[in-house]
């Protein structure tokens, strides 16, 4: 009987003793990740543990956690594989890397449309700038040519007002030497016979 007791008790210690975690995995299993987090990187030892590995990797490849990168949840699971090749997470973590790798492409790309679009933005806004600038002139330019359009009617108006104001005075230039021409025969024509 205390033989039977001795040997339940080094089982239950070994139970216990497996099921015992630490404080990175209560923080993990609770879903305090950015602790869990802070933990991890400040225990060097977590970082050669398979568990610690891989939940690591997990923690930063899930979208909804708080610490989501997965080109550090790559880093784990490379780092998993690395030193433990013969993991039972294996397939997981492959499949795992290989969509955090297009995720991580994908979001390169986003980054170079997100500059590309940058650029794009500053070229229109200096483009915008210089159609401003243009409309501005174009804008100076038209209220010139109106300027000198009015002075050309008001021009045209006087050259037209003089012309008439000229064609009066001809027709009253003839009008006057009709008459002085007629007072000249009249006076001729009443001394005499007409001088030779």
């Amino acid at each position: 009987m205390r033989r039977a007791r001795g040997i339940l008790a080094a089982a239950l210690m070994l139970v216990v003793g497996s099921c015992a975690s630490t404080r990175f995995d209560r923080l993990y299993e609770a879903g305090m990740y950015e602790r869990a987090a802070e933990v991890y990187r400040s225990d060097s030892t977590l970082h050669r543990s398979e568990r610690a590995l891989y939940r690591a990797g997990m923690m930063h490849a899930l979208p909804e956690s708080p610490v989501y990168d997965p080109g550090l949840a790559r880093e784990e699971f490379d780092r998993l594989l690395l030193l433990h090749p013969g993991t039972g997470h294996r397939a997981r973590v492959e499949h795992l890397r290989a969509l955090l790798e297009q995720v991580v492409r994908q979001r390169e790309d986003a980054g170079r449309a997100r500059t590309e679009l940058r650029r794009l933005r500053t070229r229109l806004g200096r483009l915008g700038a210089r159609v401003r600038r243009l409309e501005e002139e174009l804008d100076g330019r038209q209220a010139r040519l109106d300027t000198l359009a009015s002075e050309n009617r008001r021009l045209l108006e006087l050259i037209r007002a003089r012309a008439d104001t000229l064609r009066r005075l001809r027709t009253e230039l003839r009008r006057l030497k009709a008459i002085d021409l007629k007072g000249v025969q009249d006076t001729s024509g009443a001394g005499g016979p007409p001088l030779r």
